[in-house]
């Protein structure tokens, strides 16, 4: 029976824990990585009359914020996990 664990004397299939990861990480993982990577790659001009060194500090900022987001992401889901 390799698909179960023991887990305090009971046992847990491992097959709908990682349906159950997937299903809380979709919605996160699409508004912090999906929409901004689309919104960033797309050739179009923000519409915005940027001055030069204002459009080329949307990366770094978008990225800082993008990273900022998958921090809160996986601090909630440990926070999740270890607390409930």
């Amino acid at each position: 029976m390799k698909d179960r664990d023991s887990l305090a004397g009971n046992t847990v299939r491992r097959e709908p824990q990682l349906r159950h990861l997937g299903a809380i990480l979709l919605l996160p993982v699409t508004v912090t990585v999906v929409v901004p990577g689309l919104v960033g790659a797309s050739p179009r001009e923000s519409g915005w009359d940027l001055s030069p060194l204002a459009h080329f500090a949307r990366l770094p900022a978008g990225a800082l914020l993008l990273g900022l987001g998958l921090y809160l992401l996986a601090r909630a889901v440990w926070l999740f996990a270890r607390f409930g």
